[in-house]
């Protein structure tokens, strides 16, 4: 009698993508942050790079943030200020502007699971955009410090964020043509 050979391994299992902010938050309560970091709701996803990362990873970057919170109108950058951090956006919503020889331009709004300041943070040049809240407004802050203690544990996170930038300066100059009517 002949007997078959075993079936072959099943592939290795790929490591879970991050699902919500809550569970990524609940992950890593023991994340540095200004006040501890408590989980928001289940449809507030961090979204963006974050979903790119594994549960492991996203982690890593969560412990590296410090959270800070945002009244309605307060402004959390200004173009032409030095910056050396990038924020996630938690909850609420902000406001994205730009001057140009027209005036202030804006582009858009961000919400939950949305991403600014990584022009600065990776370029290491000025702000290229004012962002303010319009609601109360929890965001993530990673800064140069915690990004350079990232780059060893996640190598691709640098040109993930790189990807997300030139997304980003594709949908500004739209923008921005838009408004200048060309």
């Amino acid at each position: 009698i002949a007997r078959l050979p075993p079936p072959p391994p099943p592939p290795p299992a790929k490591a879970a993508k991050v699902p919500d902010t809550a569970a990524l938050l609940a992950a890593s309560a023991a994340a540095e942050s200004e006040e501890p970091a408590q989980p928001g709701p289940a449809e507030q996803t961090l979204g963006g790079i974050l979903a790119d990362l594994t549960v492991p990873e996203a982690v890593l970057v969560v412990e590296g943030c410090m959270l800070r919170t945002y009244e309605p109108g307060e402004r959390i950058i200004s173009e032409g200020e030095p910056g050396d951090s990038m924020y996630f956006i938690r909850s609420g919503l902000v406001k994205v502007s730009t001057a140009t020889p027209a005036g202030m331009v804006e582009l858009g709004e961000l919400k939950p699971g949305d991403y600014f300041g990584e022009v600065s943070l990776l370029n290491r040049v000025k702000r290229t955009a004012t962002i303010s809240a319009l609601e109360l407004t929890e965001v993530l802050v990673l800064d140069r410090k915690a990004l350079d203690r990232l780059r060893p544990q996640i190598p691709d996170l640098i040109e993930k964020l790189q990807h997300g930038l030139q997304n980003r300066a594709k949908a500004t100059i739209a923008a921005i043509q838009k408004h200048l009517g060309g």
